[in-house]
């Protein structure tokens, strides 16, 4: 099990408004903004997320 979020099922979330189970609205995030998701850092790039931070905390049990 992977101990992160794609940031592909990210970037579709939010292109097409759609939201992810527990996470807040994709949509509405702007460029630059981070957000965390299971313990790792997200950023936002133009319609992209990009992993920032891989931490052990954000591993799912």
């Amino acid at each position: 099990m992977r101990d992160y979020v794609n940031p592909c099922y990210l970037a579709l979330a939010r292109q097409h408004g759609f939201s992810l189970h527990t996470i807040e609205d994709l949509s509405k995030l702007l460029e630059g903004q981070t957000i965390m998701i299971h313990g790792q850092h997200y950023l936002v790039i133009r319609d992209w997320f990009k992993l920032v931070q891989k931490t052990q905390e954000g591993i799912l049990k």
